[in-house]
C-alpha cells in the first residue's frame, strides 16, 4: 500500500506537525550526539505507520546527513576511520545484506525486543563501568561481535546506531574522531541498506518522495543540534550518549512487549 494512502484517510494539520516534529527532533539528537536519527524516526513513525514504511521514511535523511557527518572535514580525514575500522565496516555491510532479506518474515514485536534487550544490557554495563573480559585487548573480536550485531539489526530496521555507538564507547576516541567514524559507518551502512532492499516492494515512488520531503526538517534539526553540541564537553557527551542509548533500548523493549 502506498504511504500517502495512510495520510489521505485523516490528512490534517495534526499529522503534518507530528511528522515534522519527529524529523526535527531526530535531526537535533543526530546533530548533538552523531546518531539516533533512524532509531527516533522508525520508532516515532511506527506509532502510526507500518514498520516497513517507517523504515523507508528515514532512508533519505539518514543517507544525506551521514554523508555530511562523514566527509564534512574532507576526504583525507574520512580515510582514517576507514583504514582503522575496515573489519567492523565489512562485517556490518555483509550482515546488512543478509538480514535485510529476513525483515518481511520477522514479527515487529520480536524485532523490537531483539534490538532493545542487548542494547539495554550493554549500556548498563558501560554506565556501571563493567567491561566484558572477552573484549579486553582483542580488537578483532570486538569489531566482529559489534559489527555483526549492528549489521543484523541495521538490515532489519536501519537501526545500526546504538550497537555502533556502544562499540565506539569501548574505543576511547576523542569526540571529533568518534563522530567522523560513526558517520563513515552509517553512510556506507545506509548504501548497503538500500542495496539490500532493492528486491523488496518497499521502495515505491510515493515512499521515496515522502522520505525526501523529510530531508528538510531533518537538516534543520541537525543544524540546531550541531550548534548545541559545540557547547558540550566530552564528558557530558558520553553521559548524554549513554542516557540516550538506555532510553532508546527501554523504548524498544516497551514496543516489543506491546505497551
Amino acid at each position: 500500500m502506498e504511504i500517502f494512502n495512510y495520510f489521505s484517510l485523516e490528512f490534517n494539520l495534526f499529522f503534518v506537525i507530528l511528522v515534522l516534529s519527529i524529523a526535527i527532533f531526530a535531526g537535533i539528537i543526530k546533530g548533538i550526539v552523531g546518531f539516533a536519527m533512524p532509531l527516533i524516526m522508525v520508532t516515532g513513525f511506527a506509532t502510526f505507520l507500518p514498520l516497513d514504511l517507517a523504515i523507508v521514511a528515514m532512508i533519505i535523511p539518514t543517507l544525506v546527513t551521514n554523508f555530511h557527518q562523514a566527509f564534512r572535514d574532507g576526504i583525507n580525514p574520512a580515510i582514517i576511520p576507514l583504514k582503522k575500522y575496515w573489519k567492523y565496516l565489512l562485517i556490518l555491510c555483509l550482515t546488512v545484506l543478509i538480514s535485510s532479506q529476513l525483515m518481511p518474515i520477522i514479527p515487529d514485536q520480536t524485532l523490537f525486543l531483539a534490538m532493545g534487550f542487548p542494547i539495554f544490557c550493554f549500556t548498563l554495563l558501560q554506565i556501571l563501568k563493567i567491561r566484558l573480559k572477552i573484549f579486553n585487548g582483542n580488537q578483532t573480536i570486538t569489531e566482529l561481535v559489534f559489527g555483526f550485531f549492528a549489521g543484523f539489526f541495521g538490515g532489519l530496521a536501519g537501526t545500526w546506531g546504538p550497537p555502533t555507538v556502544s562499540f565506539f564507547l569501548t574505543q576511547n576516541l576523542d569526540r571529533k574522531l568518534q563522530l567522523r567514524s560513526q558517520g563513515i559507518i552509517y553512510f556506507f551502512g545506509s548504501i548497503t541498506f538500500i542495496i539490500g532492499y532493492t528486491n523488496t516492494q518497499l521502495f515505491t515512488l510515493s515512499s521515496l518522495i515522502f522520505s525526501t520531503i523529510l530531508l528538510v526538517p531533518a537538516i534543520l534539526g541537525v543544524t540546531i543540534g550541531n550548534r548545541l553540541s559545540r557547547r558540550m564537553d566530552s564528558k557530558r557527551y558520553i553521559i548524554l550518549t549513554q542516557i540516550l542509548l538506555l532510553l532508546a533500548s527501554i523504548n524498544l523493549i516497551r514496543r516489543g512487549l506491546g505497551y
